[in-house]
């Protein structure tokens, strides 16, 4: 398997490479000094970033996003996270988690929610860590019970990327079965202006301005079309690759790793 870059590919890299060095490394530091980064701060950025196709960047152009590879992917990402950690990770879960509403939700959620979110008007979070059990998707605790017309959430969710900006959250939970107490693992999208939910935010030693939440659901009904995955696709969906480099507690080294594959690291020897 060749894992060269093509022309266009180190077009895209160098592009970008020099739109960070010049627009966004000289503020990262200071951003970074404020704290977490503003919903409308995050707004801006993602319009501003979307040119480049970091803003939903798996999403077929079928559906309205630029329709990059798992190839071009690491290019975008490790830029951005070299320039600027923390916008990084409020860019990155928004496009991973775009991209897991394109691949699987239905018709008509996507028809709602993709064009908010593929414009940079709207922010998404995935929302499955939780305090007494981690992100051990079996062992999740937050439930949804079904009641009329909607299903009720209850739980709490930890240290949740993106958590206080977000307009949407995919919420990873256990289905319980009123008659029976049976419960399954489930997915769903819970938009907050319709289903209101909680959100703290949670300080940190390093990546200061990337939001990172405490979120608590308390009786936030959902209407069902909003229930999106069910079983082990749930599971399998909550589980999707981390799209960045690994980082330590104070933020990202300058180019630790260098990606030459969607998985695959090699050094970054001088």
């Amino acid at each position: 398997m060749n894992f060269d870059f093509s022309d266009e590919q180190r077009m895209l890299q160098d592009t970008v490479r020099r739109y960070i060095n010049e627009k966004i490394m000289p503020i990262a530091d200071e951003m970074d000094r404020k704290g977490p980064m503003s919903k409308a701060n995050a707004q801006r950025f993602l319009r501003d970033l979307k040119e480049f196709g970091y803003v939903g960047t798996l999403v077929s152009e079928e559906d309205g996003g630029p329709g990059l590879t798992h190839m071009e992917w690491p290019i975008l990402f490790e830029e951005l996270r070299r320039g600027y950690a923390s916008l990084g990770g409020v860019v990155g879960i928004t496009s991973a988690s775009t991209g897991r509403i394109a691949n699987g939700g239905n018709l008509e959620l996507k028809k709602r929610i993709l064009p908010g979110l593929l414009n940079g008007d709207t922010i998404i979070c995935s929302a499955i860590t939780e305090p007494n059990v981690g992100s051990d998707t079996a062992a999740i605790e937050t439930k949804a019970v079904p009641d009329g017309e909607y299903y009720v959430i209850n739980g709490t969710k930890m240290w949740i990327s993106n958590g206080t900006i977000a307009d949407y959250a995919i919420v990873t939970l256990k289905i319980v079965d009123p008659a029976t107490g049976k419960q399954r693992p489930g997915q769903i999208l819970v938009e907050k202006s319709q289903s209101p939910f909680t959100s703290r935010e949670i300080h940190k030693l390093g990546v200061r301005s990337f939001p990172t939440a405490e979120m608590i659901f308390e009786d936030c009904r959902v209407p069902p079309s909003f229930y999106w995955a069910r079983g082990c696709a749930a599971t399998r969906n909550a589980r999707f690759p981390r799209p960045f480099a690994p980082r330590p507690p104070s933020g990202s080294p300058p180019r630790p790793y260098r990606f030459t594959g969607p998985t695959v690291f090699r050094k970054n020897i001088p």
